[in-house]
């Protein structure tokens, strides 16, 4: 429920007549969004085993307006197959029908072409990572793969 007040279940449960209002009402924003829903109520979450009094103990999450996320998705559904083509096969996360195996996959495919070309593979990690994490996260990994 975001600033609007409107909870997910009162669209989910409307009758007929309120959903068929709500599709007019969802193409009308098409032109213009309400200023209600780019507005976000925030509130603070207190996170596992962390003391009320500490403000680090807590994450805030930002409630957005329901009708907001519904023609958001609507859009989505929309747009998505059009744009997917033309997304690099690397990137799997948010993507339907990816997940991180597709990375795995890709990793190895990729060690395996730079080896056949006698390449030298390189191997990235994330800046906050160690290449001993990568290491532990890749243990089927040859050793000349992560070589400097």
């Amino acid at each position: 429920m975001g600033l609007d007040s409107i909870f997910p279940e009162f669209i989910l449960h409307a009758g007929s007549i309120l959903k068929s209002w709500f599709c007019d009402f969802l193409n009308s924003c098409m032109r213009q969004i309400p200023m209600i829903w780019r507005r976000a109520l925030i509130v603070s979450i207190l996170k596992k085993e962390k003391p009320l009094g500490d403000p680090k103990g807590y994450r805030p999450i930002s409630l957005l307006c329901i009708p907001f996320k519904i023609l958001e998705r609507l859009i989505y559904a929309r747009v998505d197959p059009i744009i997917d083509p033309f997304r690099p096969r690397e990137q799997t996360g948010f993507r339907h029908g990816r997940s991180i195996v597709d990375h795995v996959t890709l990793l190895t495919q990729d060690i395996g072409d730079s080896f056949s070309a006698k390449k030298k593979p390189q191997l990235c990690c994330r800046p906050r990572r160690s290449l001993r994490h990568c290491m532990a996260a890749w243990p089927h990994l040859p050793a000349a793969a992560i070589a400097a």
